[in-house]
């Protein structure tokens, strides 16, 4: 990103494959055509990882290399995950999808936390932000225990509590960051999260999601969240 803050001309070509692809992998996944979506979706967030990577070489630090560990790992999630519904071994895919995204969700979450600043969070100056987050794990994780297979409990447990001290680490930033970036970081986390819990829902509770073709929604939901982490943590690193 230029020091005017300006996006580059090569990173606004990839900023522009990034959202053709998004429109071909909706399509495809609209349609179910597999082929389509085994092209397009280890792509999606490449590009996003690498517009980041590009755009903010000039301003190395833990934040960016934090935020760009997440997009390297989401890639990996994205891929894994692909093969969950091809029958034998989704359940191991499963859980390798699970792994990767958890591990992008730590480096998301040392990101925020490794942000620089002389203020003091807002979590940390009103610890009662915190309970509405506790609460909501507790109660997610205890809906969906008994659904959930046993050998996958732990996981989903182990992830969905990294997913929360995510959300709880950004909402920390408020204060820090200038208003339009932590908005466009605090809509990242509910795209996140929405999506992830239709995830969850589609695999574990088919009968509660019964539109159409959950996974355009999954899909779309997603790649907004992906790319609001992208553009705001840019943003973001131009203050520091």
């Amino acid at each position: 990103m230029a020091e005017s803050g300006k996006i580059s001309s090569l990173g606004r070509i990839l900023l522009y494959f990034f959202f053709f692809l998004c429109g071909l992998n909706l399509w495809a996944e609209y349609q179910v055509y597999q082929q389509l979506v085994y092209l397009t979706k280890p792509l999606l967030v490449s590009m996003l990882a690498l517009f980041f990577y590009m755009e903010s070489k000039s301003h190395p630090g833990r934040f960016r290399n934090f935020i760009l560990g997440g997009l390297v790992f989401s890639v990996f999630g994205d891929t894994f995950l692909m093969f969950v519904e091809q029958g034998s071994g989704s359940a191991q895919f499963f859980l390798l999808g699970l792994g990767s995204f958890l591990i992008a969700h730590l480096f998301y979450l040392s990101a925020f936390l490794s942000y620089p600043g002389r203020k003091k969070g807002y979590c940390s100056r009103r610890p009662q932000v915190f309970l509405p987050f506790v609460l909501f794990l507790l109660s997610y994780n205890l809906y969906l225990w008994p659904v959930i297979p046993e050998n996958l409990r732990i996981p989903v447990v182990l992830y969905s509590l990294a997913i929360v001290s995510m959300c709880m680490s950004c909402v920390n930033l408020y204060g820090k960051l200038k208003n339009d970036i932590f908005i466009g970081l605090f809509f990242f986390l509910f795209f996140f999260l929405f999506s992830d819990i239709i995830i969850v829902l589609y695999n574990f509770c088919p009968g509660l999601v019964s539109f159409v073709n959950p996974r355009v929604l999954i899909m779309s939901t997603y790649l907004l969240a992906q790319f609001l982490i992208s553009y705001f943590a840019l943003k973001a690193i131009k203050l520091v």
